[in-house]
């Protein structure tokens, strides 16, 4: 039997809390970086359609990233009064939650500062 069958559901909410924000920033880069590399010899119509997709693509990410740091938030509550009025992780739980709130409240802020470039940037040189 598969020992990963019967884990439980907050075990892939801490995995979800912990990864998604990196996840949707390094997702972001890649695929900012093909779509800006794609833009930039195409004609004039074909880079605003483009350019139109990596907004789109950078709303998608944003929107990853915040729900890995609600699903951290999420954790965090979850956890009892006395463990959170601490301030300091006892066990795994509360460590995991910790972490996952902090990586991602960082990763999110990265996206959100990454989906800038196609507004500030040309369009040659927004992903790169």
């Amino acid at each position: 039997m598969n020992a990963h069958a019967h884990a439980p559901r907050g075990c892939w909410m801490a995995t979800f809390a912990l990864c998604a924000a990196p996840a949707a920033w390094a997702a972001q880069g890649l695929l900012g970086w093909y779509l800006s590399s794609r833009g930039c010899p195409a004609p004039e119509h074909d880079a605003a359609t483009l350019r139109t997709l990596q907004i789109a693509l950078d709303l998608v990410f944003l929107a990853v990233a915040a729900l890995g740091l609600a699903a951290g938030l999420r954790r965090w509550r979850a956890l009892d009064r006395s463990e959170r009025a601490n301030h300091v992780p006892h066990d795994r739980r509360s460590f995991l939650a910790t972490t996952a709130i902090l990586v991602s409240a960082v990763f999110l802020l990265a996206v959100l500062w990454a989906s800038l470039a196609p507004f500030v940037l040309p369009r040659c040189v927004s992903g790169r």
